[in-house]
């Protein structure tokens, strides 16, 4: 019996010897308001307190389911109020579902639309609804890249290859653009989610007319599209739109032990004669620029006109041509509005050249500070060496080394040996977290968290148990693995190009040489990435 009930039948005067009776009997206020008036007499002789009490019991059962679920509704507010703010839930089902890799979404939605240049107001203009634009909603897997919302996207706006203005996708060039978020082709849809941090993706398909005509100078769009151009420099008499672009030989000389640029200043080039043939050819289905031989013949300056943001697969695209590592490089930079900036010499290439091989490093390498190039589809013999190509022309050209790669792959690509120790190149290549485990286990063996220690190295493939006596050799192991022997294909695609610069840079010097680099380094003006 509860004591509000006791106080209760206290305030009706009810005897004490009448109470005891009814805890004895285990009566109470969940059980009087079942009982027959007749039973409940047998303990309470006056009807008035029998009413009363029966009544009382009925009114306590009432506030009780009340607030039982006024608790359970300030419960359930509660757990959402946490699960907004990105608090553990006290849900039990959170824990089981917890690792359960099963149990995420494997699709996402994202919305398309589409955005057509204005040539008159020179900028993208997004397409209306009622011209076949608008903004579509579609639900896509998190794998997809880019490049397959583009072909949806084109399908979409264009079907049938015509538009509903009845203009033909064949008339334009296309690449995909977000405002939220930098994309590339092959960016995937979960890559973009987790950089942008935004509840729901929205990519554009922007197109742009081809026009067929060279650009012009000063101001105007060099390119007809984002697309990665194709720079055709064929007989073409309108060689008068690009004399600024193309120079006289400049000789470079390099010395090892500070590796900056002794490069002549690209800005006192001189213009070649009239009579030289040069055009610029754009093509939007096209990844590659190339470079004509019949004018290379003629001049050693190679003219190249880089986007902004595209940086890294286009001068790939134009260091697939092998005779571009004897020439001199004369970089402009296009702005993502499609406009030449005005900036060349070693400066500009300087800035190509950061911008390339921070691409390189966030989309073809893997590892936390020695970064290992790693095997991609869409990377082939010509696209690694090309890299390559761009390793020796970066040097040569800005004196500029890519120090962020692990020495001994390095060591293996430039001289085919090498004598670096594994294990401190994989303690560099592993994360944070990971480096932490290794290291104490490393100091004192018997303090580790052995299933930390077995996880790591799991990761990496380790069939190993390991011990105190084994651990050193164990790393080492798995260090050659994933820094020499998974980009083997890399090494080999590299090894022929750098060449050149392993005569410059010997082997007992390239350790001191990198670490130098390193400490000469700047924050904000740095000249190796």
């Amino acid at each position: 019996m509860g004591s509000w009930l006791r106080e209760f039948l206290v305030e009706r005067n009810i005897d004490e010897d009448v109470i005891q009776k009814l805890e004895e009997e285990n009566i109470d206020e969940t059980v009087i308001p079942l009982m027959t008036d007749s039973d409940l007499a047998k303990f309470i002789p006056k009807i008035g307190d029998r009413v009363s009490t029966v009544a009382f019991c009925r009114q306590a059962a009432i506030l009780q389911q009340a607030h039982t679920r006024r608790a359970s509704i300030l419960s359930r507010l509660q757990e959402r109020l946490t699960e907004a703010e990105g608090l553990p839930s006290n849900k039990k089902s959170s824990s089981k579902l917890a690792g359960n890799t099963n149990a995420k979404r494997k699709m996402r939605r994202i919305e398309v639309g589409w955005m057509d240049f204005d040539e008159r107001e020179q900028r993208y203009r997004q397409v209306k609804s009622v011209n076949g634009g608008g903004t579509n909603h579609i639900s896509i897997g998190k794998v997809a890249t880019v490049a397959d919302i583009q072909v949806m996207a084109e399908k979409m706006f264009f079907p049938n290859g015509y538009s509903k203005k009845n203009k033909s996708l064949s008339q334009y060039s296309t690449h995909m653009e977000s405002s939220q978020t930098h994309v590339d082709l092959f960016n995937t849809v979960e890559e973009l989610y987790e950089r942008s941090k935004v509840k729901i993706l929205r990519l554009y398909l922007c197109t742009k007319k081809r026009t067929g005509q060279p650009p012009s100078v000063g101001g105007q769009d060099y390119l007809t599209g984002l697309q990665p151009a194709l720079i055709d420099l064929t007989n073409n008499e309108q060689n008068s739109a690009f004399p600024h672009l193309l120079g006289e030989e400049s000789q470079n000389q390099h010395g090892i032990n500070d590796g900056a640029s002794t490069s002549e200043d690209l800005d006192d080039t001189s213009p070649l004669d009239e009579g030289s043939d040069a055009a610029i050819k754009m093509e939007s289905d096209s990844l590659e620029i190339t470079v004509d031989e019949s004018l290379c013949a003629e001049s050693s300056s190679c003219p190249l006109i880089v986007r902004r943001a595209h940086c890294l697969w286009d001068l790939i695209s134009a260091f697939r041509n092998p005779d571009i590592i004897e020439k001199e490089l004369n970089v402009k930079m296009c702005s993502p509005d499609g406009v030449l900036e005005e900036g060349e010499g070693i400066a500009v290439l300087h800035e190509c050249l950061t911008e390339f091989w921070m691409d390189f490093y966030e989309s073809c390498t893997l590892g936390a500070e020695g970064k290992v190039p790693f095997i991609r589809h869409d990377f082939q013999h010509e696209e690694w060496q090309a890299v390559a190509r761009m390793f020796v022309v970066g040097w040569n050209q800005a004196g500029y080394f890519p120090v962020k790669l692990a020495i001994p792959f390095l060591e293996e690509a430039l001289y085919g040996s090498t004598t670096s120790s594994f294990k401190d190149s994989l303690l560099l290549y592993v994360s944070q977290k990971e480096r932490d485990v290794l290291l104490k286990a490393l100091e004192d063996f018997d303090s580790v968290d052995t299933d930390e220690l077995l996880d790591v190295l799991g990761s990496y493939g380790c069939k190993q148990v390991p011990t105190k006596d084994t651990l050193h050799s164990i790393l080492a192991q798995i260090g050659h693995k994933v820094i020499i022997q998974a980009p083997m294909y890399v090494i080999k695609c590299w090894h022929p190009i750098l060449a050149s610069l392993a005569r410059l840079l010997p082997p007992n010097g390239l350790h001191h040489f990198i670490e130098q680099k390193k400490k000469q380094m700047q924050p904000q003006h740095s000249s190796f990435p």
